[in-house]
């Protein structure tokens, strides 16, 4: 009995079936990529185009400073008020001398300080996206008679292009003192 062989255990498969495992898990494992802010940005040109003296009325200006502050045309103003002073430059059809004339004029220009902090940022991009969002809805009713959600596709892609298209002017951050 003594001369009797132990059974033994066969390693030679277990080089493939960690092999096929790890392809495995390769496979089906989902990578998490940060997909960012999606924004579809203009064609690309040398020459900077010029200023006229009728289109200053249609910019809205905002600034955000390194310590959070909003400046919205040189006043100083709340985070809370931004969204409804967006939505007032673009629906505000002439009213008034220093907004806009009409929201497919209306322009939002948007500029940070160099050390402003992400979130300022993306606290005001949003916050004017809302108000765009709002506009939008004011004016799917205004002109469709129905909420921007009933609209058809036709009817959203005019709305979006020609009556109120989100006109966002970003330019480099800049050292605001």
């Amino acid at each position: 009995m003594r001369n009797r062989k132990r059974p033994e255990i066969s390693a030679g498969s277990m080089a493939d079936i960690a092999f096929l495992l790890l392809v495995f898990f390769l496979v089906t494992t989902s990578m998490d990529v940060d997909k960012g802010i999606f924004v579809r940005l203009p064609a690309f040109t040398e020459k900077t185009p010029d200023r006229l003296p009728a289109q200053a009325r249609e910019v809205l200006e905002v600034l955000i400073n390194k310590e959070g502050h909003l400046l919205v045309e040189q006043e100083e103003l709340d985070w809370e008020q931004l969204a409804p002073t967006v939505l007032e430059h673009l629906l505000n059809y002439g009213a008034q001398e220093h907004l806009s004339t009409s929201p497919s004029k209306a322009i939002v220009a948007l500029q940070n300080d160099r050390a402003t902090i992400y979130q300022d940022y993306l606290r005001a991009y949003n916050e004017i996206k809302t108000a765009y969002r709002l506009a939008r809805e004011t004016l799917a009713i205004e002109h469709f008679g129905k909420s921007i959600n009933e609209l058809s596709a036709e009817n959203l892609e005019d709305l979006k292009r020609t009556i109120c298209p989100l006109r966002l002017s970003e330019s480099d951050p800049y050292d605001f003192e």
